[in-house]
């Protein structure tokens, strides 16, 4: 998706670049806080809430990655920000092959096909198959959704630009003398206490990392999830919410703190050696005053849907996994 650099990912300032993109304005959708859908002149009650749950639901059973559900989530909300309610995509006889089609533009910009070695038009029955899609309806569907997204597809979402930061913010607390804070403990899928199924259908393509990356992607979901109006008021939206979720996931799980406070940004630094605090500080140098301002806000956001997680299928999900995984997310104090 991105030309990669020789330490392994695109910049982050080329991210943040990249996600101005993804917060449209205009449409009777998200914009505004405008969060109902006005369908034949009548308000409705937002589909948006069902379209995540079903979503989340789906991708985990067919074992697709967070990634991939991620960016058509965003993409999703870009669309309602971006068209009108009354626009023939959602007509209910529309409804699912549109939002078929936005997994499938995900999927494929995601390299699905090679790492999963299913096609894609399996895949999307797979996701579709209790209502019997038609497959020449999702591409023609995929067509008409790029077009109204003006083409912009590509963009970074939250998990994109959380995961980028993580590997440099494991490099900073090591290289500061902390290397054996609880929050570098690496957590990788096991089968334990569950039979093996190495010929299981679909593998599972369960994320692995440090305990504070998989507490701050765990985070970001569930805000994307649950928080909307809190996490699209601020712009832009995937960079502010993937720095809000990896401080308070780092703030929770008691980070050393010189490595939470306020150090000079990457660019500042004379020495070869890294600063505690600049891949975070670096990337919140990106934004401008206001947007740097709003920080606060969107972490209260994503403290509050820690604090009091809705019973819906993002916590499903990951109560399932976190046994595989070998940890829990930590428990907000009452």
């Amino acid at each position: 998706r991105l030309v990669l650099e020789e330490h392994g990912g695109p910049t982050v300032a080329g991210l943040v670049a990249l996600a101005r993109a993804a917060t449209p304005a205009g449409g009777d959708g998200l914009a505004g806080g405008c969060w109902q859908l006005t369908v034949d002149g009548a308000h409705k009650p937002s589909m948006r809430p069902k379209v995540v749950d079903w979503l989340t639901t789906n991708f985990d059973r067919q074992g697709l990655r967070d990634e991939w559900l991620m960016a058509t989530v965003c993409m999703f909300d870009r669309l309602l920000m971006a068209s009108k309610a009354t626009a023939p995509l959602w007509k209910p006889s529309s409804q699912l092959a549109t939002v078929l089609a936005l997994a499938l533009s995900a999927l494929k910009l995601g390299g699905a096909e090679a790492e999963t070695d299913r096609g894609m038009q399996e895949v999307i029955q797979a996701l579709g198959k209790s209502a019997k899609v038609v497959w020449k309806d999702v591409i023609a569907a995929e067509i008409k959704t790029i077009m109204c997204l003006d083409y912009h597809i590509c963009l970074p979402t939250p998990l994109d630009i959380c995961w980028r930061l993580v590997p440099d913010i494991v490099s900073e607390v090591k290289q500061a003398g902390f290397p054996d804070w609880g929050g570098l403990q690496v957590c990788r899928a096991s089968n334990a206490g569950r039979p093996a199924t190495p010929q299981a259908k679909p593998p599972q393509l369960l994320p692995s990392g440090p305990r504070f990356g998989l507490f701050a992607a765990y985070l970001c979901e569930l805000a994307l999830a649950y928080q909307p109006q809190a996490v699209y008021r601020y712009a832009p939206m995937p960079v502010a919410l993937a720095i809000a979720s990896i401080r308070v996931s780092m703030e929770v799980l008691e980070a050393p703190p010189n490595v939470l406070a306020s150090y000079p940004v990457a660019s500042e630094v004379t020495s070869g050696d890294a600063v505690p605090g600049a891949t975070l500080r670096g990337a919140e140098s990106l934004l401008n005053g206001a947007e740097a301002a709003d920080l606060a806000r969107i972490k209260e956001a994503v403290r509050e849907v820690w604090a009091a997680p809705p019973a819906g299928s993002v916590s499903k999900k990951w109560r399932g996994r976190c046994s595989r995984l070998g940890w829990s997310p930590p428990v907000a104090p009452v």
